[in-house]
Formats: C-alpha cells, structure tokens, sequence
C-alpha cells in the first residue's frame, strides 16, 4: 500500500486491500498451528507461536492500513482522523465516493 496520508483512496481499492488483509489473516491464524506445529507440540509455549504469525502481519500492516482508512474518510469528506472513532468503518466499507473533487484533492480513477 502506499503510505501516503494526503489524498483520496476510491472505494474499489479499498475494498480490495480491506479483503485481502481479511483473507491473509484468517489463513495465519488457521494455518498457524499447521505451518509452527512442532514448535506448538514441543514447546510449552507453542500458543504464543502461533500468535507470531498474525501479529507480525498486524504490526507490519497497522499503519498502512491506517493511512489507507484516513485516505478512504477524506474520500467521503470527512477529515481523516475520524478514522479513530470505533465503527467509523463500517461507513467506508459501503458509502460510495464524494463526486468531484473535494477539499482533499481530486477523485480518485478506480
């Protein structure tokens, strides 16, 4: 994803990488013990190994994915840091573009 928080992403794109994520991180968790299962069974603290996986996806793509909802939020109109207020995504999954441009730059081609 490109990390950029200015601008505006379009609601196809974001609803691509919001399902890829979704998809990359039910395959880490239910692959986990599959892919670490000697380490589970050997060690006493296999639970924690299995939680490497989709927390080290996590960490990795918390921000980008941040900034890709800021970007999604300006999109709509709205400024960015609404993207903290809890359930503030269940907006931008379904509510379609602002037509036009806007005061965060032009519409976005997708």
């Amino acid at each position: 994803f490109p990390v950029t928080i200015g601008g505006r992403t379009g609601l196809r794109f974001y609803r691509l990488a919001v399902t890829y994520n979704a998809v990359v991180m039910a395959i880490l968790i239910f692959a986990g013990p599959t892919i670490l299962r000697d380490l589970i069974f050997t060690n006493s603290q296999g639970f924690l190994w299995h939680l490497a996986l989709p927390g080290s996806w996590i960490l990795i793509h918390f921000i980008p994915l941040l900034a890709l909802q800021a970007r999604r939020m300006r999109d709509l109109g709205l400024p960015g840091y609404r993207v903290l207020v809890p359930g503030a995504g269940i907006k931008m999954f379904w509510q379609k573009s602002t037509p036009g441009d806007n005061q965060y730059g032009p519409e976005p081609k997708d």
